[in-house]
């Protein structure tokens, strides 16, 4: 009798050791990889954390914590919109734009990550919602209005600043559509691409009007738009090539690109660069020589995945970036 039961409890023992160990052991593998996963994917390093910690009170899960309590937050936004389809950012970064599927614009407060306004695409209420799918959405440099691109129905041009209001729609809802919207460094400009092609450029400071309208020499529709730092200059990516427009004179266009299609367009801090992403790479072009000067592959890219705009360089550094 007293032989079992010390056979017992040696069983016991043995199997809460062997627990134990498998609890630490499940601990620094979750610590381990909370530490790799902290750099791609800030949430789940931490979740791995407090997984780990929670599992045994091990130096490395409180070292795998602290060192997760560091990393850059991340915040998820409601929505329960069923399709995303543009987001921007106004220059100073404290608000987020975003253009649904269902036609509205959402307009969130980054500090706070509360939903400051809902503007609607069609305030009116005379054309099909169908018709109000926001495409592009863009804040102007000095974060007073909000452009967005309704596709078929124009352009709408939003007052920021509460009361929130419709300030001007720009483009008629036929015979062309809307493809593309940019701000002139300086606020006064709204430059607006067209699907039949050429652009539209519209003086949005009161009085507002069409300041001039660049056909497009490629006869194809316009992807996207780009005013260029000092705003002398204006990029029109289309599906046949990409155009820069001399804005202080009426010269013909400057043809930069032809052999492929341009559906994204930015350019460099100083000018001299213009970065063209024609959907499987992003060119790097000189200005001052039309050439190209350096080409950076599509490595990120899926089945069905393109470069498209927006495509933007780092304000730091000569990068370009999505």
């Amino acid at each position: 009798m007293v032989l079992a039961l010390i056979a017992g409890g040696v069983a016991l023992a043995a199997r809460a050791q062997a627990l134990s160990e498998r609890l630490l052991a499940d601990s620094d593998t979750l610590a381990a990889q909370s530490q790799a996963t902290g750099g791609t994917d800030p949430a789940q390093s931490r979740l791995e954390a407090v997984a780990a910690w929670n599992l045994v009170h091990t130096s490395a899960a409180q070292y795998a914590m602290l060192k997760a309590a560091l990393l850059p937050a991340t915040v998820f936004l409601g929505n329960d919109n069923p399709g995303i389809k543009q987001v921007a950012f106004s220059r100073d970064s404290r608000l987020l734009a975003v253009g649904t599927q269902v036609g509205g614009i959402e307009v969130w407060d980054t500090a706070t990550h509360k939903l400051g306004a809902t503007l609607p695409a069609d305030p009116g209420g005379f054309v099909s919602a169908v018709a109000f799918i926001i495409q592009r959405v863009a804040f102007s440099p000095n974060g007073k209005l909000l452009a967005a691109n309704t596709g078929t129905a124009g352009v709408q041009v939003w007052q920021v600043a509460a009361p929130h209001h419709l300030y001007i729609t720009l483009g008629a809802v036929r015979p062309t559509s809307t493809s593309a919207v940019a701000f002139s460094p300086d606020s006064k400009l709204l430059a607006v691409g067209t699907d039949g092609g050429g652009v539209q450029v519209w003086q949005v400071t009161s009085p507002y009007h069409l300041d001039t309208t660049l056909g497009s020499e490629t006869g194809s529709s316009t992807e996207s738009v780009a005013f260029s730092p000092d705003g002398s200059h204006l990029a029109e990516g289309t599906s046949g090539g990409v155009q820069i427009w001399n804005l202080t004179s009426s010269g013909p266009s400057t043809p930069i690109s032809s052999a492929a299609s341009a559906i994204s367009v930015a350019f460099g801090l100083g000018g001299t660069v213009l970065a063209v992403g024609t959907g499987s790479e992003i060119q790097l072009w000189d200005t001052a020589t039309n050439q190209q000067i350096g080409a950076l592959p599509a490595t990120y890219t899926d089945a069905g995945l393109t470069i498209g705009p927006p495509m933007a360089f780092s304000p730091s550094t000569a990068a370009a970036n999505r």
